[in-house]
């Protein structure tokens, strides 16, 4: 297979915890995903960032692992190892891993944040489409229409990531969308907008799952 060529790479594990609580699952993420020769290992593969996001409101046990690559092969050599996924079987009892690629074509913003504007939600949209490039037209039309808008509520990051199958899984088009925020309520207002949603309703094959993610409590190993 040819070296998949992108300026980002992405895993993501969406997942549900084994440990009945936040500060357990914090504490054996942190024994086992931050342990000293594992973060070796997987920084020697080519992982640049770890970042540890749970759903906005009360512990539900989940979590959402987001890594950023150089490459979708250290992605596979990283998810083949003995040692790495015991660690994630020790932390997960339902593991939802992805692989993705930015999507080269879309709309990206970064906005530029003052200090006081410095905390940090994830909206997240994940769903199958009927192409890339209906995905495309829709999502480029609205966010550079409703950028000046969205800034107001508090974006701060606009990237969407195409899915890269992995071993054994069926073909499908599958885009992950993730944005920041500095206010929580800032994913609600504009993507409960009927003109926002209408938009998009030809796009997916399927309703797509969505998120709104913020850091959990305490001291989690991230880099």
């Amino acid at each position: 297979m040819a070296p998949e060529i992108s300026s980002k790479f992405l895993f993501t594990n969406f997942g549900t915890v084994r440990p009945p609580s936040a500060e357990e699952t914090r504490v054996i993420h942190n024994a086992n995903i931050g342990d000293p020769a594992s973060v070796a290992t997987v920084h020697a593969l080519g992982d640049l960032s770890h970042v540890v996001y749970a759903p906005l409101g009360e512990w539900s046990g989940e979590l959402i692992l987001i890594d950023q690559w150089t490459s979708r092969e250290g992605i596979q050599q990283f998810m083949a190892n003995p040692t790495i996924r015991e660690h994630g079987h020790r932390l997960f009892s339902i593991s939802r891993p992805g692989v993705w690629r930015l999507g080269e074509g879309f709309l990206h913003y970064t906005i530029n944040t003052s200090a006081s504007q410095a905390d940090r939600f994830l909206a997240l949209l994940h769903g199958p489409v009927t192409s890339l490039d209906a995905a495309k037209l829709a999502y480029n039309q609205v966010f550079s229409q409703r950028i000046s808008e969205a800034r107001k509520l508090g974006l701060v990051s606009h990237e969407l990531f195409i899915r890269l199958p992995l071993e054994g899984s069926p073909d499908s088009v599958e885009i992950l969308g993730i944005d920041s925020w500095f206010k929580p309520d800032g994913p609600r207002q504009l993507y409960g907008d009927p003109e926002f949603r209408a938009a998009f309703a030809d796009v997916f094959t399927s309703p797509p799952q969505t998120w709104v993610l913020h850091r959990p409590e305490g001291f989690w190993i991230e880099w």
